[in-house]
């Protein structure tokens, strides 16, 4: 038996054989195993079994249109084909950042063009913004953060009542959430978001890791921004400010909505400089 009996069951559940666990976190763990007639798939299994419904929703959606394919789904678990990768972040870490930004532009359209249903009962954007909105923040909280965050939240207040279309979205699209197989990139990890299509790639531009310089230059930042602004049909100073708003709601959700210190406080800073 490998990993808990609730992993035990749902491959027993799958009929699936020589499990091999490729990755684990504080959310998830994914094997590789194989089916009764010999083809490889990959299995995630859930620690919370209602966690990422809406992003398997998602990948139903679309069936394998520019997303990896689902093979079966239970209760938390969901049975994928096996891609073979590498991510689209390995192209960044070579120094191909031109052109895994290009890729990236090129999949969110492909996305945004595929047919789907509406998943008009996934979370909204506007709902996980929340998590900004109540921000806190730490006696000892740099000046400098607490008053980018506070700005951001103007920011995002803006943008989303200024925003005209809902759409579905994947919700965490960036490079390492895109893999290669058989010579077609495709996305892998959806959340399954409800909101405007302008925020598809507002995370994209803090990604991916192991950049740190990169993600930080104002050119590199820039030409980013124009080409994803381009892919999703809004101005590129639109495009700065989702994606330092995103970055402000990921340094919230890091700090627990309790904000001192955070390593993005400069990357925000940076972001903030250039969107306004």
């Amino acid at each position: 038996m490998i990993g808990s009996a609730k992993i035990q069951n749902h491959l027993n559940a799958f009929q699936l054989s020589n499990p091999e666990l490729i990755d684990k976190t504080a959310l998830a763990e994914i094997y590789r195993a194989e089916l009764p007639d010999g083809t490889i798939a990959m299995l995630k299994c859930w620690n919370n079994p209602n966690s990422e419904q809406f992003g398997a929703d998602y990948l139903e959606a679309l069936n394998g249109n520019g997303v990896v394919k689902i093979l079966a789904r239970r209760k938390g678990a969901l049975l994928m084909e096996y891609l073979e990768g590498p991510t689209l972040g390995s192209l960044s870490r070579q120094g191909k950042d031109e052109e895994s930004t290009e890729i990236l532009a090129q999949v969110a359209l492909s996305l945004r063009q595929s047919p789907k249903s509406d998943l008009k009962n996934a979370p909204t954007v506007e709902r996980w913004f929340r998590a900004l909105f109540d921000a806190m923040f730490l006696d000892d909280c740099d000046p400098q953060l607490r008053e980018n965050i506070e700005f951001c939240k103007e920011i995002a207040q803006t943008l989303l009542a200024a925003s005209t279309r809902s759409v579905a979205l994947h919700g965490d699209l960036h490079h390492d959430n895109v893999l290669v197989h058989k010579g077609k990139w495709i996305a892998i990890d959806p959340k399954g978001l409800w909101g405007d299509p302008a925020y598809e790639l507002a995370n994209a531009l803090r990604n991916p890791k192991g950049v740190d310089q990169l993600i930080r230059d104002p050119n590199i930042i820039s030409h980013r921004a124009k080409v994803f602004a381009e892919s999703l049909q809004i101005d590129q100073k639109q495009m700065l400010k989702w994606a330092a708003v995103k970055i402000a709601l990921s340094i919230s959700w890091r700090e627990n909505a309790h904000i001192g210190s955070d390593p993005e406080s400069d990357l925000l800073n940076r972001f903030l400089e250039m969107a306004t």
